[in-house]
């Protein structure tokens, strides 16, 4: 008789349990559940990832293909008085269009203002350039962009280089058609390997916006640099 009241017990307090344990399971959530369940037969459990944490992280943006980033000589010992020259790659600096443009002969939209301050700081204008079509380079700058500037006579003075992918030597004719110090150039253009030419020659380097076009932005760097190492002569 005992031995069956004994059993009865038993058998009576497993189905409370199992009662019991189906109210809890109803009553918790599936995190707790894992919990409870983990905790009663020892499983390894993981924390599941709520829907917030597992989307706060933004997809990475591309960055742009190139990043700008200027050139600047070593300070000099001494700052000389002599011409300050701008000197303007012509693609992609003086000349920007949008790429589904049907005309891509046009000025870069910030190149009128930029020319304009660069005389107003009484900078000399030069062209610096790799292009091989003066009638392209004439159209855009003579006619379209500023004809006081880029005049027939500028066309055809050593101001005006073209022609040659070695920047190097296009500087170089420049600093000696003004004579002027290396220092006293600044060069603007899109490509970031065009840098080294002027780390060889000395002059200024101020990288522009690849492809899009010289900003106003490009010549207040260049505004700010120059008296480090040129005092402009009138």
């Amino acid at each position: 008789m005992a031995l069956a009241v004994s059993g009865s017990c038993r058998l009576l307090s497993r189905s409370l349990a199992s009662v019991l344990a189906l109210v809890c399971g109803f009553a918790m959530t599936r995190g707790s559940q894992a919990q409870f369940w983990g905790s009663l037969f020892n499983w390894a459990t993981v924390p599941p990832r709520s829907p917030s944490a597992a989307n706060s992280a933004p997809d990475p943006s591309p960055g742009p293909a190139e990043i700008p980033t200027d050139w600047l000589p070593p300070p000099p010992a001494f700052v000389p008085t002599a011409p300050c020259v701008a000197a303007f790659d012509f693609d992609g600096v003086l000349r920007a269009a949008p790429p589904e443009a049907k005309d891509q002969n046009v000025p870069a939209p910030e190149a009128r203002s930029v020319i304009q301050a660069s005389k107003n700081a009484g900078w000399e204008i030069a062209i610096c350039s790799a292009n091989d079509s003066p009638a392209t380079m004439k159209l855009v700058l003579g006619q379209r962009l500023d004809p006081v500037t880029f005049s027939p006579q500028f066309f055809n003075s050593p101001a005006f280089q073209t022609h040659n992918d070695d920047k190097s030597v296009t500087l170089t004719n420049l600093i000696r058609y003004y004579g002027t110090s290396p220092q006293c150039v600044m060069f603007f253009d899109d490509k970031g390997w065009n840098k080294d030419y002027a780390k060889q020659v000395g002059v200024i380097f101020i990288h522009t916006p690849p492809e899009t076009g010289i900003t106003y932005y490009d010549f207040q760097r260049a505004q700010q640099a120059i008296p480090r190492y040129c005092k402009c002569a009138a």
